[in-house]
């Protein structure tokens, strides 16, 4: 070609200028390639995965928005919105409920000296039970601050928190409430002239003194220490008051049994848990009833097991409380077979008579 063409680089709107010979077309090149790569930074890069913390960060912002030393935050994720939510308010009752050990502590305090094992595990389901209601009371303090979809993995996340403050005032009222409540199940145990209506008015002040140490020991948690609750009338009188009324309640067994002698000591265990003690003579309380055994013809091992008590207060000779159960066992001889009856009569006994006697001390207070 007779005319040297000029070279024309366009980008972004810069223009090169005409590059005569190879040398010069050479540096031309380069300096395209400088000028595409310059505005190449002012194009939009590919997405970045974020982890779904710093997503959490930037969405919420927890440590600014929600500090520490004023709220209790967790975040929770799930298939569904809902589910998210759930996990998220899971995560704050989790953190205020109260540890394994404290319950340990408020199980030894309110049992009777001399309370068998057994009958430890027994009473610590039970107050499980209340603290984990106790603790249910409490989530109607948290609130759903954001809830949000996932682009990385498809989950819906929850962010949830409570308001140190507003939550010590409420668990505040919620003690002066129990207190007056105590109080007042405390006095009609001291001018009850029937023993059993004076046991069922200390048990139940203690147990709401149980759900009062519970709720004393979320607000220390919940206020990081810096609010605290004195109570009216502490545990330790309660505790003594019950002692002192339950050892002069008496109680006679008169029990008929077969096949499994520890059927008097399991009923005396389950009895003793509330303070009564068994007696000779004199007693307020007889419990009579029996307790059998019996092979049943079919085909391998099986025994069928019966039990039944009957409650007679001697003041009034009325009878306030029944409990039955039966069922039947099977093994590879009759006497295997009735060695897991007797295990299985001392848990029901335990279990069931403890919790039925103290529904029966709850229903002569008439639902008070």
């Amino acid at each position: 070609m007779n005319d040297t063409k000029n070279i024309q680089l366009l980008s972004c709107g810069w223009r090169t200028s005409s590059c005569a010979n190879l040398h010069t077309l050479q540096l031309c090149i380069i300096a395209f390639l400088i000028t595409i790569t310059a505005c190449g930074h002012t194009q939009k890069q590919p997405a970045q995965r974020i982890s779904e913390k710093k997503r959490l960060a930037d969405k919420i912002d927890p440590q600014t928005r929600y500090p520490h030393e004023w709220y209790i935050t967790a975040t929770g994720s799930g298939d569904t919105k809902e589910s998210a939510e759930k996990k998220a308010i899971n995560g704050i009752a989790q953190t205020i409920k109260v540890d394994i050990k404290s319950q340990q502590m408020l199980v030894e305090n309110y049992l009777e000296k001399g309370t068998s094992d057994n009958m430890k595990l027994q009473a610590t389901t039970s107050f499980t039970n209340q603290i984990d209601l106790t603790t249910q009371q409490n989530l109607k303090n948290i609130n759903i601050a954001k809830t949000w979809l996932s682009d990385e993995d498809g989950l819906y996340y929850a962010f949830a928190y409570m308001d140190r403050s507003e939550t010590s005032d409420i668990l505040i009222k919620d003690l002066e409430i129990l207190d007056k409540d105590i109080a007042a199940y405390y006095q009609a145990m001291q001018e009850s002239e029937n023993k059993l209506t004076a046991l069922a008015n200390i048990t139940k002040a203690l147990s709401l003194a149980v759900e009062r140490d519970i709720k004393s020991e979320q607000l220390n948690s919940i206020s990081l220490g810096n609010r605290e609750y004195t109570p009216a009338i502490k545990s330790t009188e309660l505790i003594g008051a019950r002692h002192d009324l339950a050892k002069t309640i008496g109680v006679m067994l008169d029990l008929k049994f077969d096949k499994w002698d520890e059927f008097p000591a399991t009923v005396a265990e389950v009895l003793g848990a509330y303070g009564l003690r068994i007696v000779d003579v004199n007693p307020d309380i007889i419990v009579s009833g029996k307790m059998n055994m019996e092979h049943l013809e079919r085909k391998g091992f099986f025994v069928r097991w019966y039990v039944e008590l009957h409650f007679t207060e001697t003041a009034s000779n009325s009878e306030f409380l029944t409990y039955s159960d039966d069922s039947r066992e099977g093994h590879k001889s009759y006497g295997e077979a009735e060695r897991r009856a007797a295990k299985r009569m001392s848990v029901a006994l335990r279990k069931d008579l403890y919790k039925k006697f103290g529904e029966h001390l709850e229903s002569m207070l008439g639902g008070k």
